[in-house]
């Protein structure tokens, strides 16, 4: 079959040292199987904040995928009016696109956000009989009012979306099927059809792709830095956006710091960029065994996750099972966190994790200090957190199984 993939937000693989999440895997799980996959995408790059490509540009990427970068305006802030501006206008682009002479595809899954484009899939979808799937990856446009201060400002942003809340529906109440990276997320995206979790209605996890080996100019390099080992390194890899940011770790030590009057027992890494990073760097700067890298790339990457010891993932508010967290498993790590939902669920049943409330950096600091004092603990919840992601998580699996699903729901057309 022929299969459109819309996903406008993550990295797209143009070159090696970009390391493949959802779409990229599904679309080479899709491909191997003998399925025509077109993927459309944005030539701006949310991560990097840079343009990838030409916008208009189609490339042909592994295993024959299609890969139709679309026309941007490109932001500088994840929360902002510019990334509003710039969403409808790649979404108007793909509508014109639309009006071409295109090959008809058998099945098309819409990621969301981002709901505009999401939309415009959907009623192409709907007038031509074609079905779709959503796969719902936030709570937009829930996130962007949350984003906005409390109180009166909140509410006139509630008002002023009210269109994007009807498109949202209208999209959600028309798809052939959700799918959710969690379900919690499945839920809240029923919550807006109006309706209960059917058949067709399915949770597939994040996951990731696995490691690369990883780069050993960097690896020793970062070793040097860290001196001759006496401390564990905790580490925190991801960007420096509203929801997802290293603040609170960063606090944490310097909390530590402050009431010791001296470094804390471990050393922590920071990898990543994003809108706070040249701030929040300045301000922490002070700080003994902290260290930045900047962005990073997958052999990177591979290379701070061979030297840590525990990793955080810091979620500022609200359900969320970031797709760093599931690279953090992969490398039998144990976790700190502070995001709620099936995270924070499976994270306690399964004992690989330990949840402090989000913001709490006197918490997540008290919890880090009685970690890495105890060895054996750490290890244990190692232990676990690999078990974990090899019998749930496996990125193999989950987007064997997501491709099962599509073809089964392009089967009953």
């Amino acid at each position: 079959m022929r299969v459109w993939l819309i996903q406008t937000g993550e990295p797209v693989p143009l070159s090696k040292s970009v390391k493949r999440i959802r779409t990229a895997l599904l679309a080479s799980e899709l491909a191997s199987r003998g399925h025509q996959v077109v993927w459309w995408a944005s030539a701006f790059d949310h991560g990097s904040r840079k343009f990838v490509a030409p916008g208009g540009s189609t490339h042909l990427l592994d295993d024959g995928i299609e890969l139709r970068l679309l026309p941007a305006l490109g932001y500088k802030n994840n929360v902002s009016l510019q990334r509003y501006i710039d969403h409808r206008y790649v979404a108007g682009r793909f509508r014109k696109e639309l009006k071409k002479d295109l090959l008809t595809p058998d099945l098309i899954v819409a990621a969301t956000p981002d709901y505009h484009i999401a939309a415009e899939a959907g009623d192409y979808a709907a007038r031509l009989g074609i079905p779709y799937v959503v796969d719902l990856r936030d709570v937009w446009p829930d996130s962007v009012v949350e984003a906005l201060p409390s109180g009166p400002v909140r509410v006139l942003g509630r008002i002023a979306l009210l269109g994007d809340f009807r498109k949202l529906r209208r999209t959600l109440k028309r798809a052939s099927g959700l799918v959710g990276m969690m379900q919690s997320m499945l839920d809240w995206g029923l919550g807006y059809a109006d309706r209960l979790q059917g058949p067709n209605d399915r949770v597939f996890y994040l996951g990731t792709e696995p490691l690369p080996q990883p780069d050993n100019l960097f690896l020793e390099e970062l070793k040097s830095k860290l001196g001759p080992g006496e401390y564990p390194t905790v580490i925190y890899v991801g960007t420096f956006g509203r929801f997802n940011h290293p603040e609170v770790l960063l606090s944490a030590v310097e909390q530590i710091c402050g009431e010791t009057s001296r470094r804390p027992p471990f050393n922590v890494i920071i990898g990543g960029e994003g809108d706070r990073f040249a701030s929040i760097r300045k301000k922490y700067a002070h700080l003994p065994g902290v260290h930045f890298t900047g962005w990073l790339t997958a052999p990177r990457i591979a290379a701070v996750l061979c030297i840590a010891d525990v990793g955080v993932v810091p979620w500022a508010s609200g359900i969320a099972f970031p797709n760093k967290a599931f690279s953090y498993l992969e490398a039998g790590l144990p976790l700190v966190h502070s995001a709620g939902g099936d995270l924070q669920q499976i994270g306690k049943e399964e004992g690989f994790a330990e949840f402090f409330e989000p913001g709490n950096a006197k918490m997540l600091g008290e919890q880090l200090l009685r970690l890495v004092k105890d060895p054996a603990t750490l290890s244990a919840m190692g232990e676990c957190a690999l078990r974990t992601y090899n019998l749930r998580f496996r990125s193999e699996a989950i987007y064997q199984d997501y491709a099962d699903y599509l073809e089964s729901i392009e089967n009953i057309r």
